[in-house]
């Protein structure tokens, strides 16, 4: 009924974990962490941890991007 809130966009996008933390990930996946151990020290699900390898696999592959080598999304990970 505020003429001023009616002004206001009525829903904002979430913020999606997997897009904040994505080059943190992967950083400590190139250094040889296993999606497993990933998921255990974010506190996350291995999904997640993926679907952020993802996100940077598909910045480098659109952009040419500084990464060496994009993640291998593979099957789950056996320790």
């Amino acid at each position: 009924s505020d003429s001023e809130l009616s002004r206001l966009p009525r829903k904002m996008p979430r913020a999606k974990w997997q897009d904040s933390h994505a080059e943190e990930v992967w950083a400590l996946k190139q250094e040889g962490r296993t999606v497993k151990q990933l998921a255990a020290h974010f506190e996350v699900s291995e999904p997640l941890i993926r679907a952020a390898l993802k996100i940077v696999a598909d910045r480098a592959s659109s952009t040419g991007g500084p990464i060496a080598s994009p993640p291998q999304q593979s099957g789950p990970e056996v320790e």
